[in-house]
């Protein structure tokens, strides 16, 4: 994707998700789990993100009769007396859809957002995350836990896309990100996860379906879809990335969150796809560094071992002397669509 394909001037490189090889499921410890379920449920909490964006009604959409000479195979109740065969996407309402996370990774240096302006990719968290890694400074890699937990349903994060007209060009959508369950808790202590029976084969077939926990952990108004191109305003997020065996919470400045809907939801706003997701800011380096170094439990080699690591990956907020404030992140995801439970 060229940087003209990202819309609202923000700068991108769209990630070409290649298939990794996969690796024998493991049982991930506890606390470990604990932290990618709350990296997940936190990548988007943002305070205040509103938009005053009007809805723009496409044409198409409307009750009345279309005077466009295109036919169109949509799903609303408008005549058209179209003669192309071109899928429309309007829903013919606001409708709401479903997305379940079905992959989620810390991106390398070729997977993120231009952050800076200089048209280069900004990414320098999955450096980090590999660097603590292979020193020893934690037990596991955290892309091969939240691996692990999403494709054996121990982590379940839906995804909802609010008040939806269109799912080609919508200037105003709400999105909110919710815990998930496979059934709905109850009051004996169940809390609806996954049992001995495991994940039922249709939960990431596009038609599955979820219990989806209230109230959502965020919402963001003023997103937008153009083009089938999904896109958050910009923001400061809340994220909890695992990076040790207890959660390690930051804020990521000017955060956004992008991806493409590779296949609209049908009419029952099933069998969709979000793919190429991103989500992209960057963290304050010294805040980043007394985290881990708190974290981590460093003695004091460690510790500067790893003040030097962050000094030289710092690419974000450079002053005059080269000297950056700010480390670059890019995740990577992709979601299917998913049917609530609940009503």
């Amino acid at each position: 994707m060229s940087t003209s394909d990202c819309r609202l001037d923000i700068k991108c490189t769209k990630p070409a998700i290649t298939a990794r090889k996969k690796k024998p499921m493991r049982q991930i410890s506890a606390s470990l789990k604990a932290s990618v379920v709350l990296f997940l449920l936190a990548l988007l909490m943002c305070a205040g993100c509103s938009s005053n964006s009007s809805k723009t009604v496409d044409a198409g959409m409307d009750s009345g009769p279309d005077t466009d000479t295109d036919t169109d195979t949509d799903s609303d109740t408008d005549t058209d007396t179209d003669t192309d065969s071109d899928t429309d996407t309007d829903t013919g309402s606001f409708a709401d859809a479903y997305f379940l996370l079905d992959y989620m990774q810390i991106g390398d240096s070729t997977e993120g957002c231009d952050l800076d302006g200089d048209s280069q990719v900004d990414n320098q968290l999955g450096g980090l995350a590999t660097w603590l890694y292979n020193q020893g400074y934690i037990d596991e890699d955290p892309n091969v836990a939240m691996s692990d937990g999403l494709a054996s349903g121990d982590i379940l994060v839906a995804m909802g896309l609010f008040d939806v007209e269109s799912f080609t060009d919508d200037a105003d959508v709400t999105l909110s990100v919710f815990e998930a369950a496979l059934d709905a808790p109850d009051a004996g202590g169940d809390d609806g996860g996954v049992d001995d029976a495991g994940v039922p084969p249709e939960l990431f077939s596009g038609h599955g379906t979820v219990w989806v926990v209230e109230p959502p952990h965020t919402n963001i108004d003023g997103t937008s879809i153009v083009d089938s191109f999904l896109l958050t305003p910009t923001a400061d997020f809340s994220v909890t990335i695992p990076l040790g065996d207890s959660p390690t919470t930051m804020t990521l400045q000017d955060g956004r969150m992008l991806g493409e809907i590779t296949q609209a939801p049908d009419t029952q706003m099933l069998n969709g796809k979000i793919e190429s997701g991103l989500i992209c800011g960057s963290v304050d380096r010294v805040l980043l560094q007394d985290i881990l170094s708190i974290e981590l439990e460093l003695d004091p080699v460690q510790q500067a071992a790893l003040n030097t690591t962050l000094l030289a990956i710092a690419d974000i907020d450079c002053g005059p002397f080269g000297v950056c404030q700010e480390v670059s992140v890019g995740l990577i995801f992709t979601a299917i669509s998913v049917q609530r439970q609940n009503p």
